[in-house]
């Protein structure tokens, strides 16, 4: 057996010293590494709870953005709903307000009126000239410089049958086309001619009615001049005709009546409904906020104001009748108004007609009255005029003077 030189055992002791320390740091370096790679580990689960937290809190967040954005959005739509109720309550209160104020300015809007004169009533004999329109229009009749196929060419002199039914067909075509264009022009024609003639009759018909009118209005207005009770009557009843009033009491719906004798005109008329009263004093919103609703006027305003407006119609029809008579006023000295009304007895509860207001004034008293200042039922009891204490309930008045046949 060999024998080792103690410097080679030496030395391999050191080098297992030194694998033993190596060893020991690799081991002392794994632990270390365990221990940092537990912390880390415990790190990261921490950062990954933090992180689930984090958007569990940012999904709360995003909802309750969302929902202060629904809750913005339903403010919104409810602020608009409400403005928009609130800019209907306004528009109906001053329809309402507007509403009262034309019943309540009946008298004073007929202050301005002034009666048609006979030249007024009479009609123009002239009429509109004839316009034809389009059928003044002649159309353009086809031009051959539209169809000519034009020389023939280098395919067309080489096959000279097909150049020569290009130019049978277009030549047909163009007769075909001019014969089309020439009964359309006829009908034009036609049609024009027709509706000249048509215009002509209208216009012959129109001068012919407006002759006979005008010679009507004429002849009326010469015996009204001469004090023709007839002429005068008349007269009267077409300025009454004529007063304008609101759309509520036309024309239709006065059933105007006049007679004149004995230096006085009679005139009657049907007088407004008591719907045409409003009953809304304005509009506001209910205690919710919710719906627009009618606030009532007060129960005693509505039948003082028809009262005031049956006395109106009685007060501009008397200022009517002396305006248009004004020529003749040494002939008609007085005017006696009644206005009736027709609606549900009350006794009975079947349809009549009951007279609520009946007036009479002199040329010269009536003139004496300020019937911008008045009040309307104040103004008639001061002529001596009677007036239903319940035009609602159809309390009828006894007329100063009635038709002969009433």
């Amino acid at each position: 057996m060999a024998h080792r030189d103690p410097a080679d055992i030496g030395s391999l002791a050191e080098q297992l010293e030194q694998l033993r320390q190596q060893v020991h740091d690799l081991r002392d370096a794994g632990r270390q590494s365990k221990k940092a790679a537990d912390r880390l580990s415990a790190d990261l689960d921490k950062v990954t709870k933090e992180l689930a937290r984090a958007r569990k809190d940012q999904d709360g967040l995003r909802d309750d953005v969302e929902d202060l954005r629904e809750n913005e959005r339903e403010r919104s739509l409810a602020w608009e709903a409400l403005r928009s109720r609130l800019q209907l309550a306004a528009r109906e209160t001053a329809e309402a307000e507007r509403a009262i104020s034309l019943v309540g300015g009946v008298l004073a809007a007929g202050l301005g009126y002034t009666p048609p004169s006979f030249a007024d009533l009479k009609t123009d004999p002239d009429y509109p000239e004839f316009r034809p329109g389009r059928l003044a229009l002649a159309e353009p009749p086809p031009r051959w410089e539209s169809y000519d196929p034009g020389p023939p060419g280098v395919v067309n002199r080489l096959m000279p049958g097909r150049y020569e039914r290009l130019t049978r067909d277009r030549e047909e075509e163009f007769r075909r086309d001019t014969a089309d264009h020439e009964r359309r022009e006829k009908q034009r024609k036609s049609a024009c001619a027709e509706a000249r003639a048509e215009h002509e009759a209208r216009a012959s018909a129109h001068r012919r009615d407006a002759v006979s009118h005008n010679a009507a209005v004429e002849e009326t207005r010469v015996a009204f001049s001469g004090g023709k009770p007839r002429a005068i009557a008349w007269f009267a009843r077409t300025a009454l005709e004529h007063a304008g009033y609101p759309d509520w009491y036309p024309k239709s719906a006065r059933q105007v009546k006049a007679v004149f004798r004995g230096g006085r005109v009679l005139a009657e008329l049907e007088l407004p409904p008591v719907s045409v009263i409003p009953d809304a004093a304005r509009y506001d919103l209910d205690a919710d906020l919710r719906e627009v609703r009618p606030v009532p006027r007060p129960r005693s305003e509505i039948p003082a104001q028809y009262t005031d407006l049956i006395a109106s119609v009685a007060l501009r029809s008397l200022r009517e009748v002396f305006a248009a008579t004004e020529p003749i006023g040494d002939v008609v000295r007085e005017v006696t108004f009644n206005g009736r009304l027709r609606g549900p007895d009350p006794a009975t509860g079947r349809d009549a007609r009951r007279h609520l207001v009946s007036v009479r004034a002199g040329r010269e008293a009536f003139a004496g009255l300020d019937l911008r200042r008045l009040r309307p039922a104040a103004g008639v009891l001061g002529l001596g005029g009677r007036i239903s204490a319940s035009p609602f309930g159809l309390d009828e008045v006894e007329p100063l003077e009635t038709f002969e046949h009433d």
